[in-house]
């Protein structure tokens, strides 16, 4: 008989130390639910991460941007200024063609005066002549 008990004591005690050790199905519930808590805590983390990583990357982005834009702007600068460089040119240029049309225009003028008094000792000429022809004619 002590055969059997024995081995069913053996039995019965380990398996109240086994039951004694294994939690309460609200325990098991309790940890289930810290351990959701603590994955949704860290799902929330890496959330938070990444938030901050795009927030992050859109910064980065934005100051690109900006970069690019101002790079942007200062192209358009120098062909502004080589646009206005090109107007002093040409502004230039046309007022010493103005100059140049000025002073042609005082060339013909004075050519004109020039033509005008050629004519006038031209006249002056053949009244001399006149009066010399008279002269003779009335001298022979």
């Amino acid at each position: 008989m002590l055969v059997i008990v024995v081995p069913v004591v053996a039995v019965v005690l380990a398996w109240v130390t086994l039951t004694s050790d294994m939690p309460s199905e609200e325990e098991e519930q309790e940890e289930v639910k810290e351990e959701e808590k603590e994955i949704t805590e860290e799902e929330e983390g890496v959330k938070e991460e990444e938030e901050q990583e795009s927030e992050e990357e859109e910064g980065v982005k934005e100051v690109e941007e900006q970069e690019s834009e101002e790079e942007e702007v200062k192209e358009e600068e120098k062909e502004l200024t080589e646009e206005e460089e090109g107007v002093k040119e040409e502004e230039e240029q046309v007022s010493e063609e103005e100059e140049v049309k000025g002073e042609e225009n005082e060339i013909k003028e004075e050519e004109g005066e020039i033509k005008e008094k050629e004519e006038e000792c031209n006249e002056v000429k053949s009244k001399r002549r006149g009066i010399i022809l008279i002269t003779d004619y009335y001298s022979n």
